[in-house]
């Protein structure tokens, strides 16, 4: 009866527990107007999408990070209302299209242009949400001239640039170009110009294409065989963050699921001291290496389960990573000091393969990196709790006995 009782007010607290950490930390409204945000179903989802632009949440009613984006997701369609319209779909009763859609986690944000499914890859911020939205109702591209070219740049981390010829030279480069731009000038910058000043500033020949990356240009490469939009897609994806980004949650899967190793100095930046040459080794190496290798760098103290994977706590640190994101394969340079010479011939023997990146002993760390990790550590934690119950139930579930029939059996085994 003790254990009976046990198990259902251990039960009761972890489902009160689950449900008030759905609750929790949801911020105010900032918008004064009624929300816009439009209620979708399996039957009424395919009449409302398939014309114009809308931003959609697949969402669950127990999840957290749901509850903390509805409101912003209120505020959002407030000033969105003139140009983008914003959905939601409960993904727990709806279940046609979250399938459709291949819905596995929550909240799932997704773009919809006339009917046409995107991911949505940017921040979960009201700055951020609102800033996209008014994108994609923007320009695919945009010409520049002599007198906004250096502003322009200097506003954005990264710019895509098409440098015109004079006299129509470089048709398919252009045509390839606008390709690109037209399925991506949502999530990046997209520019052309015809100043010939601009391209010779820049030591290149127009026509040509290059992205700008705080300021710095990198040429593209035509394929020998021939100019298809393809290859020069696979380019702009390859190339779609700064030479060091911040390796965080929403670019975790683009950034390290392109197919190339990626390089992750693990640092702690509060110890700048440490993590500052290491970064700069990093970043240097960005640049020079960039068609071989990604890089990133990760707030070790802040991912603190996520750099336990490998071995790792935040006391080890600066550390250099090596990972397939894919995969989560990786390999860690242990050593404390750090040196270009030693950098640089880590590179060469990953590439060569006398580096083996190991198999990590599961997925968990991707779904670390993701918003659902809170979940998954949760159904981990549920599970434990009750394979405990179970054990105290089957190896120890009877009440203790009365002292007085433990004497009354003595006594009988001893006649």
């Amino acid at each position: 009866m003790a254990c009976g009782r046990f198990v259902v007010i251990a039960l009761c607290c972890y489902a009160a527990s689950c449900v008030d950490a759905a609750k929790k930390d949801i911020p105010p409204r900032t918008t004064s107007g009624p929300s816009h945000v439009i209620d979708l179903t399996d039957d009424n989802f395919d009449d409302h999408i398939k014309k114009g632009k809308w931003l959609v949440k697949f969402y669950a009613p127990w999840c957290a990070h749901c509850n903390r984006l509805a409101p912003v997701w209120d505020d959002a369609s407030v000033k969105l209302k003139n140009s983008v319209k914003l959905g939601k779909l409960d993904a727990t009763v709806h279940k046609v299209i979250t399938k459709r859609y291949n819905v596995k986690g929550y909240p799932s944000l997704k773009l919809f242009r006339d009917g046409r499914e995107k991911d949505y890859k940017k921040g979960r911020n009201l700055e951020s949400i609102v800033s996209y939205g008014q994108r994609v109702v923007g320009e695919v591209t945009r010409d520049l001239k002599a007198s906004n070219f250096n502003q322009f740049v200097q506003e954005h981390d990264v710019v895509f640039v098409l440098f015109e010829a004079a006299a129509g030279d470089g048709i398919k480069l252009k045509e390839a170009f606008m390709t690109v731009a037209k399925h991506y000038y949502d999530e990046h910058y997209f520019v052309t110009t015809a100043v010939a000043d601009i391209a010779k500033g820049y030591e290149i020949e127009a026509p040509a294409i290059g992205v700008l990356k705080e300021g710095e240009l990198f040429l593209y490469k035509p394929p020998d065989a021939g100019l298809d939009s393809d290859h020069l897609e696979k380019w702009v994806l390859d190339n779609q963050f700064t030479l060091l980004p911040e390796l965080e949650s929403h670019i975790f899967e683009p950034l390290t699921g392109r197919g190339k190793t990626t390089v992750v100095p693990i640092v702690d930046p509060h110890d700048q001291k440490a993590s500052k040459p290491l970064l700069k080794l990093a970043q240097g190496l960005s640049r020079s290496r960039g068609d071989e290798f990604a890089f990133a760098w990760l707030n070790g103290p802040l991912w603190h389960q996520h750099i336990e994977l490998y071995a790792l706590t935040p006391g080890d640190l600066p550390r250099l990573l090596f990972l397939n994101g894919p995969t989560n394969a990786f390999f860690v340079c242990n050593e404390s000091i750090v040196t270009p010479e030693l950098v640089t011939q880590a590179l060469d023997d990953v590439l060569a393969g006398r580096i083996h990146l190991r198999q990590s002993w599961s997925d968990w760390g991707k779904h670390l990196m993701d918003e659902n990790g809170t979940y998954l550590a949760i159904g981990v934690g549920a599970l434990l709790l009750i394979c405990c119950i179970g054990f105290v139930i089957f190896t120890g579930g009877e009440d203790e006995e009365d002292p007085e029939k433990r004497i009354l059996k003595a006594e009988k085994k001893e006649s």
